[in-house]
Protein backbone atom coordinates (compact mmCIF):
# COMPACT_ATOMS: atom_id res chain seq x y z
CA UNK A 1 0.00 0.00 0.00
CA UNK A 2 1.34 3.40 -0.99
CA UNK A 3 1.25 6.00 1.77
CA UNK A 4 -0.28 9.34 0.80
CA UNK A 5 -1.92 12.38 2.33
CA UNK A 6 -5.66 11.98 1.72
CA UNK A 7 -6.43 15.70 1.58
CA UNK A 8 -3.61 16.40 -0.87
CA UNK A 9 -4.63 13.37 -2.95
CA UNK A 10 -8.21 14.68 -3.15
CA UNK A 11 -7.10 18.01 -4.61
CA UNK A 12 -4.54 16.52 -7.02
CA UNK A 13 -6.68 13.66 -8.35
CA UNK A 14 -9.12 13.86 -11.28
CA UNK A 15 -12.86 13.61 -10.68
CA UNK A 16 -14.65 10.37 -11.53
CA UNK A 17 -18.20 9.21 -11.15
CA UNK A 18 -18.79 6.35 -8.72
CA UNK A 19 -22.25 4.96 -9.64
CA UNK A 20 -22.47 2.56 -6.69
CA UNK A 21 -22.23 5.44 -4.21
CA UNK A 22 -25.28 7.62 -4.92
CA UNK A 23 -24.97 11.28 -3.91
CA UNK A 24 -21.18 11.25 -3.74
CA UNK A 25 -18.19 12.64 -5.59
CA UNK A 26 -15.13 10.57 -6.41
CA UNK A 27 -11.49 11.27 -7.13
CA UNK A 28 -9.15 8.74 -8.75
CA UNK A 29 -5.73 8.57 -7.08
CA UNK A 30 -3.86 6.40 -9.58
CA UNK A 31 -0.50 6.09 -7.75
CA UNK A 32 -2.21 4.28 -4.86
CA UNK A 33 -4.85 2.55 -7.00
CA UNK A 34 -7.67 4.05 -4.95
CA UNK A 35 -10.81 6.13 -5.32
CA UNK A 36 -11.53 8.70 -2.63
CA UNK A 37 -15.28 9.11 -2.12
CA UNK A 38 -16.86 12.18 -0.51
CA UNK A 39 -20.39 13.09 0.49
CA UNK A 40 -21.35 16.67 1.41
CA UNK A 41 -17.72 17.79 1.24
CA UNK A 42 -16.39 15.10 3.60
CA UNK A 43 -14.30 12.12 2.46
CA UNK A 44 -16.28 9.15 3.73
CA UNK A 45 -14.31 6.20 2.35
CA UNK A 46 -11.34 5.13 0.23
CA UNK A 47 -11.72 2.03 -1.96
CA UNK A 48 -9.47 0.17 -4.39
CA UNK A 49 -10.15 0.96 -8.05
CA UNK A 50 -10.41 -2.70 -9.01
CA UNK A 51 -13.49 -3.09 -6.83
CA UNK A 52 -15.55 -0.22 -8.26
CA UNK A 53 -17.34 0.79 -11.44
CA UNK A 54 -16.11 4.23 -12.48
CA UNK A 55 -17.37 6.84 -14.89
CA UNK A 56 -13.96 7.79 -16.23
CA UNK A 57 -14.49 8.09 -19.99
CA UNK A 58 -13.26 11.71 -19.87
CA UNK A 59 -9.79 10.66 -18.69
CA UNK A 60 -6.76 9.98 -20.90
CA UNK A 61 -4.17 7.25 -20.32
CA UNK A 62 -0.57 8.42 -20.14
CA UNK A 63 1.76 6.67 -22.61
CA UNK A 64 4.66 6.96 -20.17
CA UNK A 65 3.27 5.80 -16.80
CA UNK A 66 -0.05 4.19 -17.81
CA UNK A 67 -2.09 6.20 -15.28
CA UNK A 68 -5.40 7.84 -16.13
CA UNK A 69 -5.47 11.64 -15.90
CA UNK A 70 -7.60 14.64 -16.82
CA UNK A 71 -5.86 16.31 -19.75
CA UNK A 72 -6.04 20.08 -19.83
CA UNK A 73 -5.44 21.99 -23.09
CA UNK A 74 -2.02 23.29 -22.02
CA UNK A 75 -0.74 20.01 -20.53
CA UNK A 76 2.42 18.61 -22.07
CA UNK A 77 2.54 15.60 -19.77
CA UNK A 78 0.25 13.91 -17.30
CA UNK A 79 -0.02 15.23 -13.76
CA UNK A 80 1.31 12.00 -12.26
CA UNK A 81 4.54 12.11 -14.31
CA UNK A 82 4.88 15.83 -13.57
CA UNK A 83 4.27 15.29 -9.82
CA UNK A 84 6.68 12.34 -9.73
CA UNK A 85 9.41 14.36 -11.46
CA UNK A 86 8.86 17.27 -9.04
CA UNK A 87 9.13 14.99 -6.01
CA UNK A 88 12.36 13.50 -7.37
CA UNK A 89 13.74 16.99 -7.99
CA UNK A 90 12.81 18.06 -4.47
CA UNK A 91 14.54 14.99 -3.07
CA UNK A 92 17.88 15.64 -4.77
CA UNK A 93 20.68 16.85 -2.55
CA UNK A 94 23.85 18.26 -4.09
CA UNK A 95 27.01 17.68 -2.07
CA UNK A 96 30.39 19.11 -3.00
CA UNK A 97 33.46 17.17 -1.96
CA UNK A 98 36.72 19.05 -1.70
Amino acid sequence: MTEFDIREAWYRSPSVGVPDYVGTKGRLHEPSGTVLIARDGVIVTVVYTGDERLNDDHLCVCDRCGYRYDRLPDDRECQWCRDNRASWSAALEVVFDE
